[in-house]
């Protein structure tokens, strides 16, 4: 009885951080297309809109969010037991572009395939360098703390706020450069509009 009455007490502060944490999740996928559209308009040697990335963003954020949910759900069925751990490591490296190719306009199940087909051949390479991009973001992120720590709260935000964007633009770029290493463009193709 205690714990139903407990229960119905905090049903509303469940469920005002449940729509306040899908509120923030959305607002990051599209932020996070955003960036990826950006990046590989810039990539491309094109001035990017950051109006047009937004916009773009927006429209490829449900895909961006079933494709990563679709290759969570695999590599978490896969690592479930021992036995599987080692297959969901190497399937999590594979799809690690799914981002990137959803912002070229790849729906989820082919952006699973467009990642597995670039990093074929280069899985040790990708590994190496996303835990290179990881650590270097890592250290700024700590640096930038550090500095602006004194200001206890704000400078934390304001650190994480400058670091956010440093992941997936070096993953645009690391999928641009594995595209054009892979297919021999020295450009990849504009992306389209939905």
């Amino acid at each position: 009885m205690l714990f139903r009455s407990a229960l119905a007490a905090m049903a509303p502060i469940i469920a005002g951080a449940t729509v306040g944490a899908l509120i923030a999740l959305a607002v990051y996928l599209v932020l996070l297309m955003g960036l990826t559209i950006g990046a590989l308009a810039a990539a491309r040697g094109e001035t990017p809109e950051p109006a047009a990335a937004w916009r773009l963003g927006l429209g490829r954020a449900l895909p961006a969010l079933v494709a990563q949910l679709l290759a969570g759900v695999l590599v978490t069925l896969m690592g479930i037991t021992i036995i599987g751990i080692p297959f969901a490591i190497y399937f999590g490296v594979r799809w690690s572009f799914l981002i990137p190719a959803v912002a070229e306009g790849a729906g989820p199940r082919q952006a699973l395939s467009r990642s597995s087909d670039l990093v074929k051949g280069q899985w040790w390479r990708v590994v190496g360098i996303s835990i290179v991009i990881g650590l270097l973001s890592s250290i700024v992120g700590s640096i930038l703390s550090a500095v602006l720590g004194v200001v206890p709260w704000v400078g934390v935000g304001v650190a994480a706020a400058l670091t956010a964007p440093l992941q997936p633009l070096a993953q645009a770029l690391f999928y641009y450069d594995l595209r054009a290493r892979r297919e021999g463009e020295s450009t990849p193709p504009a992306v389209t509009p939905l």
